[in-house]
């Protein structure tokens, strides 16, 4: 595997007025190139967006209208249009998660604290089916794409339902302590396009982690003067501790070699951190970030996971 440079980063980035999807590529803190991904007209409000595992689509998230994109095709999906939504009275904005093969997108309504229905988008064919109805307190996917779980607080009980559902079944399988604890606890269960409702416990919440599913980082966003974890699959735990000038850092990509952690600070500045010897490297200020207006994403070139043909890192 060749060595990562930690200071070469590549940036995603969104262009509301009359722009588009563009990616730059960084070296030594000095942005070196710009590329168009994909063009859009007029003005758009950008909320956010997220990559799918396979670095071919975009989920991205507007004013009123929730859009995913292939990035091979060019290809355009409207999941919900503002026009659409307003003539059938139902809320226009969904809060989405990519399943693992990058196939589908699970989420529903945005904004709500308990969603009232779970909605499974398929892009290729096209289609729209409802999973489940109530008050769903949080949900997430299986490994094998195949299958999703959630879990529902019904009627005056203390903790939630939780159950599985298999996408070619009509009806969800309740899941039991054990089951729910192998969600909760399992590696396999814990890659980023997995949701994690933030309402469910903190300890089941999803963290980041490498494509091999190989090192992860324990608490990503770590408070002011405390440090992260990153732990590898073999039981080794590494202390990330931020000098005194770096304040409320979140980690955001681990390198493909797994030597580097990619570390943004509250200011914006970002920082290659050797894992092993906690060696912190000012990679990016925030001022070169805050030219570039809607920043989707800022990683190390070598893990770059937008349209290399699969993730990497």
């Amino acid at each position: 595997m060749p060595t990562v440079d930690p200071f070469s980063l590549r940036i995603l980035v969104f262009y509301h007025v009359d722009g588009g999807v563009a990616r730059y590529h960084v070296e030594k803190g000095q942005i070196r190139a710009q590329e168009w991904i994909c063009r859009t007209q007029g003005r758009w409000y950008f909320r956010r967006a997220s990559i799918s595992p396979n670095g071919h689509s975009l989920y991205m998230l507007f004013h009123e209208d929730t859009v995913a994109i292939d990035l091979v095709s060019r290809k355009w999906y409207w999941l919900t249009r503002s026009t659409q939504a307003r003539r059938h009275g139902i809320n226009s904005l969904y809060d989405l998660y990519w399943s693992p093969n990058s196939r589908h997108l699970l989420g529903g309504p945005a904004g709500v604290r308990m969603l009232p229905e779970l909605v499974l988008f398929t892009l290729s064919p096209f289609s729209v089916r409802l999973l489940a109805r109530g008050n769903i307190a949080g949900y997430g996917w299986y490994p094998d794409s195949e299958a999703i779980w959630y879990a529902v607080k019904e009627g005056q009980r203390q903790e939630p339902v939780w159950y599985r559902r298999h996408l070619k079944q009509d009806r969800p399988v309740p899941l039991n302590k054990q089951e729910q604890e192998k969600i909760c606890n399992d590696w396999d269960f814990l890659p980023a396009a997995h949701c994690f409702d933030f309402y469910l416990p903190r300890e089941i919440r999803s963290f980041p982690y490498t494509a091999d599913r190989t090192v992860r980082v324990l608490n990503f966003s770590f408070a002011d003067n405390m440090p992260a974890f990153v732990q590898t699959r073999q039981g080794e735990v590494y202390r990330l501790s931020p000098p005194s000038t770096v304040k409320y850092p979140t980690v955001r990509d681990i390198s493909s070699d797994k030597k580097w952690a990619l570390v943004q600070s509250y200011g914006g500045d970002y920082y290659a951190v050797h894992i092993t010897t906690n060696q912190w490297e000012l990679v990016l200020s925030g001022e070169v970030v805050q030219q570039l207006y809607d920043v989707i994403r800022v990683e190390f070139l070598q893990t770059a996971r937008l349209l290399t043909g699969g993730v990497r890192g």
